[in-house]
């Protein structure tokens, strides 16, 4: 393996393009599985369904290759971690997904679409906190996390490295293929996040 300080300061292409296919696939697993146009449509034939079905299945990757790059990239720093530096990077996502939250719901509502319920309304004001949005509660808790897990990732030895990687493959992946699923995320929750997150430091650090 490199050492693990490791220098990743220059652009690597071949990553960029792999974000866009993710984004692609992203968006089409949306549309051809998770309640997507395909569903709603009329006059589906079997056929097609099994190849939206197929799509889709092949495109769930796309957001554990998210995490794998952001793992990819984390390197070693000594500058000073602080809550404003961290709250700076947070404050533009959740801002929008405040504004996107409640937007949603107000429109729904007034469009009938939805029935008004203060629980949900309470819930819409605050998305992240209660979870609305997955993948932005997750994705926030990153931002949190991320600096100070990389400095930790970056002192370990290879062997314990190798050995964290597989502790969390176990409670993460491993168990839950035996039916076991002590979290309950599904590939859902942080501890997915984060388990993707080291292996894909793990994979910047072969030589």
């Amino acid at each position: 393996m490199k050492s693990n300080v490791n220098v990743k300061s220059s652009r690597n292409n071949s990553l960029d393009i792999l974000r866009l296919v993710c984004m692609a696939m992203v968006i089409s697993v949306h549309y051809f599985g998770i309640g997507g146009g395909i569903r709603q449509a009329e006059n589906v034939t079997s056929f097609n369904y099994l190849i939206a079905s197929i799509i889709s299945v092949f495109c769930r990757p796309a957001v554990n290759c998210f995490y794998l790059i952001s793992g990819f990239f984390i390197v070693y720093s000594d500058k000073e971690l602080s809550i404003n530096k961290l709250l700076s990077k947070v404050q533009p996502i959740w801002i929008r997904t405040f504004l996107c939250s409640v937007f949603l719901y107000f429109i729904f509502v007034i469009a009938k679409i939805a029935p008004f319920d203060w629980k949900i309304c309470i819930q819409s004001f605050f998305p992240v906190m209660f979870k609305q949005y997955w993948y932005v509660t997750v994705f926030v808790l990153l931002i949190f996390i991320r600096p100070f897990w990389g400095r930790m990732l970056v002192k370990l030895s290879n062997k314990e490295l190798g050995v964290l990687i597989l502790v969390m493959l176990l409670f993460d992946s491993i168990q839950t293929s035996f039916g076991f699923n002590a979290f309950e995320e599904r590939g859902y929750g942080f501890l997915h996040a984060i388990t993707m997150l080291t292996l894909g430091y793990c994979i910047s650090s072969i030589e």
